[in-house]
């Protein structure tokens, strides 16, 4: 496994848990959960913070006709911002069996929602849990289950595989997906190196999936890996450490080439630190690698 020493840069900081990151627009927007906001930097490191919410957020998507959908963790919802106004686009609450997550939206309009499937900061026992879908219309129905705490989302950029990241199970896990958006053919993309717990998720075009590795998996409290490219079959090709005392969330590759990955880090998961450090960061670094499918 190659370890990347290229240098990597600060964007923007002072902010919470960072999640959810998507580029659209020029821009990267992303979740600053503790902050309940939903923020954009440019590559000049100008901040916005585009909406203001009364819950944490998570996953961020587009649509076709540009408006954004964004995850309401704890009331179960996906909203819809367009032209400066929010509508709920999916209650998804009979289908949550804790906080909703990470979402990925496909050309269509078409949604996939995950959740853990139980609460991260209690003593709930771990469970296997759903991952849903939307329709562009709202309509939302369970697309798989059993699944770990499918956790990150990426969907290839042929339309015909979506990645998610069973962060309970520790892997990467793939499916075919159909016209009707139905996912079939279930199966193990890669395991991240020492049993590491992933999260967000983004691809490559080259076929090799970026994970943040924020935990170890077998252990509570071991810190994890920082941020590893994975090919199928579990082949770990390449690491991009983060500081001592530092957390990996999640990547997103952005810029004009999509040749720049941007990271989410954080150095606490406990809620009442993260208000208190302001420890989360936006950080980036261009590598030779080239960003594929969903953000």
């Amino acid at each position: 496994m190659i370890t990347i020493s290229t240098p990597i840069e600060t964007v923007a900081d002072g902010l919470t848990l960072t999640e959810g990151p998507r580029w659209h627009g020029g821009r990267l927007y992303f979740s600053d959960m503790h902050a309940q906001r939903i923020c954009a930097v440019d590559e000049a490191g100008r901040l916005e913070t585009v909406v203001k919410t009364d819950d944490m957020p998570s996953g961020i998507g587009f649509m076709p006709d540009g408006d954004m959908l964004f995850v309401l963790m704890r009331s179960h919802k996906v909203m819809r911002f367009s032209r400066g106004r929010i509508s709920l686009h999916a209650d998804l609450d009979r289908f949550a069996d804790a906080r909703i997550n990470d979402m990925a939206v496909g050309p269509t309009g078409r949604a996939y929602v995950g959740q853990l499937g139980f609460e991260f900061e209690g003593n709930d026992p771990r469970k296997t849990t759903t991952l849903v879908v939307i329709e562009p219309d709202g309509e939302a129905r369970v697309a798989a289950s059993d699944l770990w705490g499918p956790n990150g989302i990426a969907l290839s950029a042929d339309g015909r595989t979506l990645y998610t990241a069973e962060a309970s199970d520790s892997r990467i896990t793939a499916f075919d997906m159909a016209a009707d958006g139905s996912l079939s053919n279930r199966r193990t993309f890669a395991v991240p190196p020492e049993h590491n717990a992933p999260d967000g998720i983004c691809l490559d075009s080259q076929g090799g999936i970026w994970a943040g590795l924020p935990v170890g998996a077998k252990a509570e409290g071991l810190w994890g890996l920082g941020f590893v490219r994975m090919e199928e079959g579990s082949r770990a090709t390449h690491r991009i450490p983060v500081p001592s005392g530092r957390r990996a969330i999640a990547c997103c590759f952005g810029g004009d080439d999509r040749k720049t990955l941007y990271l989410c880090t954080v150095d606490t998961f406990k809620s009442d630190e993260i208000l208190k450090t302001r420890g989360g960061r936006i950080e980036r670094l261009r590598l030779d690698f080239t960003g594929a499918g969903t953000p």
